[in-house]
């Protein structure tokens, strides 16, 4: 197993923090190059957190970052868990399809909470740790979602509209002293 040793990049980062140090900590989402690096298919590299992590830990090491950053922007395998399809790229991250998955009513009401043992995909682990190989049993999306509703809200209202159409809704809002805008 490659040693991977990064204690030093995370006291920099700490002593950054409080304003002391001898320079800010480098670190850089980098997960792309990462990809390159280690040779996998795109599809493998970013369904796979054990080459994920591995490969960020490598390229991480073998450029002299400070401190790896094992991030990347896993909203593709929750929208693709909520209906998206995925496209995977030999030596790119993931992208969806832009076709719009929820368009009326009825397309809200079919969305389902992503079952990981129908599926067997569902994003990566909420914590790992690479000197024990221990990773955690539990996953967390907790900003895809609403990251998908404020996309589909700002691009039409709808997902607004639809809320306040509900009366619970509306009294709560009123009781807040929230006043409709006047246009």
């Amino acid at each position: 197993m490659t040693e991977y040793n990064f204690h030093q990049g995370f006291e920099r980062l700490a002593n950054a923090w409080s304003g002391k140090g001898d320079r800010p900590p480098v670190f850089a989402q980098l997960h792309e190059f990462a990809l390159r690096q280690s040779g996998e298919s795109g599809k493998k590299f970013y369904q796979n957190p054990e080459i994920f992590v591995k490969g960020i830990l490598n390229t991480s090491k073998n450029i002299s970052l400070d401190i790896p950053d094992i991030v990347w922007d896993a909203y593709n395998l929750e929208a693709e868990a909520l209906g998206v399809k995925v496209f995977f790229e030999d030596n790119a991250s993931p992208a969806l399809d832009q076709t719009p998955i929820i368009e009326n009513e009825k397309d809200l009401a079919a969305l389902k909470i992503p079952d990981p043992e129908v599926s067997g995909r569902y994003g990566f682990a909420n914590a790992h740790n690479p000197r024990t190989g221990w990773v955690s049993e539990y996953c967390l999306a907790i900003d895809t979602g609403i990251t998908l509703l404020m996309a589909e809200n700002t691009r039409s209202g709808y997902v607004w509209n639809t809320f306040m159409k509900h009366p619970a809704a509306v009294r709560a809002f009123e009781r807040a002293g929230f006043k409709p805008n006047q246009k």
